[in-house]
């Protein structure tokens, strides 16, 4: 058995980003452009205020007949890479932290963000 440290946040990191790579190095370009599309859609739906976890974009891609990916982690997945271009953008920010409501998120605590005023927005 080898001695692995049980705590390591630079390699948790490297694992979740590696586990986020993998899952959308095999889910198809198709679908994440659909994804894509759909997060548009989203965005044009919310106000300068307006909060939202990463669950309420996945939820809105559903309804817009988006189909499910290969694995449940490329909702996850795709949320995390479109959600962080929109914070490094201005678009969004991150004001706090909510439990998802989907049974199979099992309530974890996602990212709440607020879509940012549009001055904010151009900057």
């Amino acid at each position: 058995m080898t001695d692995l440290p049980l705590f390591d946040r630079v390699q948790s990191a490297k694992a979740r980003d590696e586990g986020t790579e993998r899952v959308m190095f095999n889910q198809s370009l198709d679908w994440r452009e659909s994804y894509r599309s759909a997060a548009v859609m989203f965005m044009a739906t919310l106000s300068p205020g307006d909060e939202f976890i990463g669950e309420d974009l996945r939820i809105f891609a559903i309804k817009t007949g988006i189909a499910a990916p290969h694995h449940p982690n490329a909702w996850g997945a795709m949320a995390r890479a479109t959600l962080s271009e929109w914070a490094k953008s201005a678009r969004i920010e991150t004001v706090g932290v909510r439990s998802a409501k989907s049974v199979a998120s099992h309530a974890c605590l996602c990212p709440v963000y607020r879509v940012a005023q549009l001055e904010r927005q151009a900057a």
